[in-house]
């Protein structure tokens, strides 16, 4: 197989234009005899030679940051969209980005976290070559092409032209040293290119506000804060800032944080606990200093509010204080274009500007966003998915016979996992009116109080458990869920979650027996070639079954992509948003409603096929709903044909 490099230079990335104005396009190629050869072409003539290259069935498109070039292309040709889906399908697209951070986190998940992998980092590291001064300041070429756009090559100074060719060629000398270093390319990369693409066609696609719903809830989080304002500046946890009245901040106060560790001990004196401390820094200890500073976080203020009303009152607001920085600003715009990154270190993705993989839980905020006009959204869920490959990790490590696999037989079964640890709760509580599953089945289809909340309950340890914590840990963990635990109480959960499903004790034995060093276990996942070294004890028992579930919702993403965007019977269709288990997708509002279920069966089934690729032999189940505004309390609702139709609240 040859090498192309390729790139693009457009004009300036703006919050609103994702997918910029292409100006050129520059490819790199060894001559004959190894030399270097190259092309810069403008925009005219960039698809040209962008479908020859593509007919060089011996060529593989090599870049750094696929996902944004390609989508370029895409934006600017969308006559290119059927080749460069084919593009990926044949597995002539690869990223020396993200080849580089697969195979340090191979090596060391703290240099994964650390090292930057932009095109200049990854060059020096390689080449030993620092080309770093052609890529910053404010007067460099890469900031400007918009000033070259329509013009004539041959009136183009000298730099523009020499830097372009150049991104082409040190995208294709990266990757050959890569090779040379680290062998051959993994298997991954590939799924994690072309989930990547998907990804970043959701980001410049981007999903419709709802302007009132916005101001509504802008409305609401300004009367909370303005509500609770005038106490918590009597006591003076929080003072007037003139520089922020003066600039006109929509929160111009600042928190004293004295007064803040203040109320913290006092309440922690009124609970009769030592007060919640930060763990000491390098600087703290070296200084002889064994105890951390004050804890003012969330978990802190959790735990004591009940004894300070300035921490209640506080509290209440925290989460509106937050969010109308990360998510009331950034959905003030005609269309949000949240933005992903397709790899971190358990192998799951993750959002940012805004995360749309963690809205608040408050109602309010999903629902600013909308289908546009004519269109549904149509979500479509993985049930308790983390629990099906932990499951299958389970099966495929343990080498037990399956009939000593009770999660896996659970899964199997169609059994409610939350359901089979509900009954042992209820059990360990002294709870006899229920002895089987079948027994607390018919309660929970009866909507007994009991067998629900138990249920609820039994949520926070098949969640948090598996990742090996503690139950000092585990208390933390379960306030997310609205849990306030003793110690004693957190280890009767975590007895009762082990006598649901025992092979936890194996599992947790076989990561402790895994190979390590001093940074940490080395995990091989499953189903795949890739590997997360240096993992400390938790994030090795979470990657197993965290990695595969990402693993599967990714080849999801790639089925479901292929559908939408080159396949005529979903014209129309689009993804929008990924959420971890979910994919959010835009339908037509079609008139048959034949044709809608038929779509809907389409995507459900390319989901589980996506995620059933990676655990063979699995039971995978989705659920989905049918709305005009994404909600959180949205629910399935079916016509009398038992065909999806749309919840409207």
């Amino acid at each position: 197989m040859n090498y192309l490099g390729f790139d693009t230079e457009t004009h300036l990335i703006a919050a609103d234009q994702p997918a910029p104005r292409l100006v050129c396009s520059s490819f790199a190629w060894e001559g004959e005899n190894g030399e270097r050869a190259d092309a810069l072409c403008l925009r005219d003539n960039t698809v040209e030679n962008f479908r020859y290259w593509a007919e060089q069935t011996d060529y593989t498109f090599v870049l750094h940051n696929a996902a944004f070039d390609m989508t370029v292309m895409v934006v600017n040709y969308p006559e290119l969209l059927p080749l460069i889906l084919d593009l990926y399908k044949s597995r002539r697209i690869v990223d020396t980005q993200l080849n580089e951070r697969l195979h340090y986190l191979a090596r060391n998940s703290y240099q994964f976290e650390t090292l930057k992998f932009s095109m200049a980092h990854c060059y020096e590291r390689h080449m030993g070559v620092d080309i770093s001064g052609t890529k910053t300041g404010d007067d460099i070429w890469r900031l400007r092409y918009n000033e070259l756009d329509g013009v004539p090559l041959a009136e183009w100074p000298a730099d523009p032209i020499t830097y372009a060719k150049d991104d082409a060629w040190h995208t294709l000398e990266i990757w050959n040293a890569q090779q040379y270093k680290f062998g051959d390319h993994l298997e991954d990369l590939f799924y994690q290119v072309e989930a990547d693409f998907f990804l970043r066609i959701m980001t410049v696609v981007g999903f419709q506000t709802d302007p009132e719903a916005h101001a509504a809830l802008t409305q609401r989080v300004r009367d909370n804060i303005n509500a609770a304002m005038p106490t918590l500046l009597g006591k003076g946890l929080y003072v007037a800032n003139k520089k922020k009245m003066e600039e006109g901040h929509d929160f111009p106060y600042t928190k004293k944080k004295a007064i803040f560790e203040k109320l913290i001990i006092e309440a922690a004196a009124k609970a009769d606990m030592e007060p919640p401390r930060n763990e000491p820094t390098e600087k703290m200890l070296a200084e002889g200093k064994e105890e951390g500073s004050i804890s003012c976080g969330k978990e802190a203020v959790s735990l004591l509010m009940p004894y300070c009303d300035i921490l209640k009152t506080y509290n209440a607001i925290s989460a509106d204080l937050t969010n109308q920085t990360k998510y009331l600003k950034p959905l003030d715009v005609v269309r949000m274009h949240a933005q992903f990154n397709v790899l971190v270190a358990t192998g799951r993705t993750s959002s940012y500007k805004p995360n749309a993989q963690n809205f608040p839980r408050e109602e309010g905020y999903r629902e600013c966003l909308v289908a546009d006009p004519g269109h549904l959204l149509l979500a479509i869920d993985y049930d308790f998915i983390e629990l099906v490959s932990l499951a299958y990790a389970t099966k495929e490590l343990l080498g037990l016979p399956v009939e000593e696999l009770g999660l896996y037989q659970t899964i199997n079964q169609g059994k409610d996992p939350h359901l089979v640890t509900a009954l042992e709760i209820l059990k360990a509580d002294g709870v006899t009116d229920y002895q089987t599953y079948e027994d607390i089945l018919a309660a929970h289809e009866a909507e007994v109080e009991l067998v629900d909340k138990t249920r609820q309950m039994a949520k926070a340890p098949n969640f948090g458990y598996p990742g090996g914590m503690g139950a000092p840990t585990f208390i933390e963990f379960a306030r997310g869920y609205g849990m306030f635990l003793t110690l004693e109480e957190a280890e009767k959960l975590k007895a009762a979650w082990m006598s649901a499903f025992p092979e936890m004790a194996k599992y947790f034995e076989y990561v402790g027996d895994m190979e390590s060093d001093a940074d940490g276990f080395t995990v091989h996942q499953l189903s795949t070639d890739r590997v997360r070294a240096g993992a400390p004890f938790c994030a090795a028992c979470n990657s197993f079954f965290q990695g595969l579930t990402a693993d599967g919702a990714k080849r999801g993403i790639i089925e479901t992509g292929r559908m939408c965007y080159g396949d005529e019977a979903f014209a129309g269709c689009s993804q929008k948003l990924f959420i971890h288990d979910e994919i959010i997708f835009q339908i037509p509002d079609y008139e048959d409603a034949d044709k809608r279920q038929e779509v809907v069966d389409a995507f459900e089934g390319a989901m589980v096929s996506g995620m059933q690729a990676v655990m063979p032999g699995m039971k995978v189940g989705v659920g989905s709903t049918l709305t005009r505004i994404w909600m959180k309390k949205a629910k399935s609702r079916y016509d009398s044909m038992g065909r999806l139709d749309v919840y409207e609240g």
